[in-house]
């Protein structure tokens, strides 16, 4: 249920992306895992590795892990995505909330587990919908009393409140630095968090 112009600020949602699926070189936004391969092909022959001209998809992958890398912990991926507003990120976090609930990684599959997350949190109420993680669907409606709450229940949860931390600070960081430039707001630079 997106606008097609909504692609500008997010890509095709993929496991795999460089450059939240917006690289300078080899961009596909239809296929960012492919784009990704293409530039680790071109990073190993930089190196003097020899992958062959030919990168193409595995149904199923084979031989042995030569090496791996951790994520980075959760708040941090929480503060980039609050921060910058990152669409990318959000639909990615979504797919993996459907994951670890054991639904699919899809949008539906995120609706349904972010859907049973807050109807244990008590945010549910008839009419609400959720359709994607990012909010750039139209059809997602959310009633604003259970958006406070929300914020209320994490202030007092320690499982939730990283979420307060990582959002943008007035007149400081993300889409909130142009925020509270005028006199009168003064007093609540670098103090209020918003989104």
């Amino acid at each position: 249920s997106w606008d097609d112009s909504y692609h500008q600020w997010v890509s095709q949602v993929s496991a795999l992306a460089v450059d939240l699926g917006k690289p300078k070189e080899h961009s596909d936004q239809a296929d960012p895992a492919m784009s990704a391969a293409l530039i680790f092909a071109d990073q190993l022959r930089a190196n003097g590795i020899d992958v062959g001209d030919d990168v193409s998809r595995a149904e199923q992958p084979t031989g042995e892990a030569v090496a791996s890398v951790q994520s980075v912990p959760l708040f941090n991926i929480l503060e980039r995505m609050n921060v910058h507003s990152d669409n990318y990120l959000a639909e990615v976090l979504f797919r993996q909330i459907a994951l670890a609930s054991g639904q699919p990684g899809s949008f539906e599959g995120g609706a349904s587990a972010q859907t049973t997350n807050l109807n244990e949190l008590g945010l549910w109420s008839d009419g609400q919908a959720i359709h994607d993680g990012s909010g750039l669907s139209e059809d997602n409606k959310i009633a604003t009393g259970n958006l406070v709450k929300g914020l209320q229940i994490a202030q007092h949860n320690p499982k939730i409140r990283p979420l307060l931390e990582a959002l943008p600070a007035a007149a400081s960081t993300g889409t909130m630095a142009i925020r509270f430039a005028d006199e009168a707001s003064t007093a609540g630079r670098g103090v209020v968090r918003a989104k």
